[in-house]
């Protein structure tokens, strides 16, 4: 007769995928039949777990690829709202797909955080740069601040739909 190795009962029933004896206090019934605690824990996928340094590398580089990409936006301001939102939507799939690739194509809510402020933080930067190497102040140009907030909000929305749809 076997014996449980937590409650040391007498038993007959085995863990469904590691074979070793459980008894009925300790059995978990999942889809697939009885299995041990240690079996039937509810991890997480990979796919939603990164380490720091790939999540940090990731954020880095795509803040990068972003503060270039809000600069651009910010030069199309001058062509106006139609292409400045069109540069905001590929400016956003770029920093989402950056992000998604240097993480090892990992998703979840850190990697969608990761994404949108990188994205959010680089339209808003680029937009600092190009208003600084032209000094153009601010307050001159309130119609085209609202284009600008709404291509970063669009920025944002795409890079976050990268990581999470794709």
């Amino acid at each position: 007769m076997l014996r449980c190795k937590a409650h040391n009962h007498e038993t007959l029933l085995r863990c469904g995928r590691c074979e070793q004896p459980i008894c009925p206090d300790c059995i978990v019934m999942g889809p697939v039949g009885a299995r041990c605690r240690e079996c039937a824990s509810l991890r997480s996928s990979h796919m939603f777990q990164i380490d720091s340094g790939k999540l940090t590398t990731a954020a880095g580089i795509g803040l990068a690829v972003a503060l270039a990409g809000g600069y651009l936006v910010a030069l199309a301001s001058a062509a106006g709202g139609f292409i400045q939102f069109w540069m905001a939507v590929a400016m956003g799939a770029a920093v989402g797909e950056t992000v998604r690739r240097l993480s090892g194509r990992k998703r979840g809510f850190t990697m969608e955080v990761a994404a949108g402020l990188c994205a959010g933080l680089g339209a808003a930067g680029g937009l600092a740069l190009w208003l600084a190497l032209h000094r153009v102040p601010l307050l001159l140009m309130p119609a085209s601040l609202f284009f600008h907030l709404l291509s970063m909000a669009v920025a944002v929305f795409c890079a976050v739909s990268r990581i999470r749809y794709l």
